[in-house]
């Protein structure tokens, strides 16, 4: 399937052409907060993938402690040691690794989770059956792996975001993600602000390259809080179970249609075949001679068959010549 797919996506050139104007204009103010936060992204994969993608990271950030988690997002963020509240770098299933911040200059509390990175992580993506989650009171279709993270993650951290809170009044609340964890961010995101009434109500999300978490009136209904990031033609956004199904589909019509008119029409070759070698109705009375065209009664007998002349037998071959008389020489 992989053969053909690769075959499909060499032959078949999307248009990634761009409207030449941008039908939901982006504001400079939100720019610079999706450059802000885009960092806090990047901090939760760690210093060694972050320097993989970048050896200036390397040489920027001091390796006091080894890689310390915890060290690395503060260098790397900006924030001091003791503005990064929660860790969690372990992760596993139905469990993305994240961190729990206070940024003080935005006067926020930042909530980050990291992508897929391990098999835990590639366990939650296959998990994506669809379930039902409940927003204000109407049922919508969300990614069962991503659902099940999201309230995992609420149960775990909520104590600590309301207590964060408290102490710094005035603060809101930002969920930021990458990938996996985009997509538990902006169910994270619904869960908060599914409760009408509450501190957690007014919390908003920044996700890059999200994933297919939710249905399309559900992103409709989380617009005004969430705000998704994608670059070009990235797979991730556009990959979900339904978009496979649809996928296979196209490729086996686009490979197969040759064969399958082939088939097609040799079927029909043989109806018109069959149509022109079966007997044409007669009549009930009388049938027309195909050698004459006078008309035989239909109830007549059949002509008596004409009879041959049996074959002759065949020859036989002639009795070989009798062997000559064998003469005895004479003694003297």
């Amino acid at each position: 399937f992989m053969y053909w797919l690769v075959r499909y996506a060499l032959r078949h050139k999307p248009d990634s052409t761009l409207p030449e104007k941008s039908e939901d204009p982006v504001s400079l103010e939100q720019l610079q907060k999706l450059r802000h936060y885009v960092r806090y992204c990047s901090a939760s994969y760690g210093k060694l993938a972050v320097g993989f993608m970048s050896r200036s990271v390397s040489k920027m950030i001091a390796d006091k402690d080894g890689h310390a988690f915890k060290n690395f997002v503060s260098q790397y963020t900006g924030l001091k040691e003791a503005d990064v509240i929660h860790v969690d770098n372990r992760g596993g299933l139905h469990r993305p690794v994240h961190y729990v911040a206070v940024d003080k200059p935005m006067q926020t509390i930042v909530v980050s989770l990291r992508g897929s990175m391990t098999l835990s992580d590639l366990l939650t993506d296959l998990n994506c059956k669809p379930d039902t989650f409940i927003f204000h009171g109407r049922p919508y279709e969300v990614h069962r792996g991503m659902i099940r993270a999201a309230r995992e993650l609420d149960s775990e951290i909520r104590p600590l975001v309301l207590s964060l809170m408290q102490e710094n009044p005035g603060y809101k609340i930002v969920v930021v993600g990458h990938s996996l964890g985009a997509g538990v961010g902006v169910l994270l995101t619904a869960i908060w602000c599914s409760e009408q009434k509450g501190e957690l109500s007014s919390t908003t999300c920044y996700a890059f390259g999200t994933p297919c978490a939710c249905c399309k009136a559900l992103s409709k209904a989380l617009a005004q809080v969430v705000t998704t990031v994608i670059v070009g033609d990235d797979v991730v956004p556009r990959l979900s179970l339904a978009s496979m199904h649809a996928l296979r589909e196209r490729v086996i019509k686009y490979f197969d249609g040759d064969r399958m008119t082939s088939e097609e029409g040799e079927e029909e070759k043989a109806k018109r075949k069959r149509a022109r070698t079966s007997r044409a109705p007669v009549d009930a009375e009388t049938f027309t001679s195909a050698s004459s065209s006078s008309r035989v009664p239909f109830n007549s007998p059949p002509p008596a068959p004409t009879t041959r002349p049996p074959p002759p037998p065949p020859l036989q071959p002639p009795p070989p010549p009798p062997p000559p008389p064998r003469v005895r020489p004479q003694i003297q």
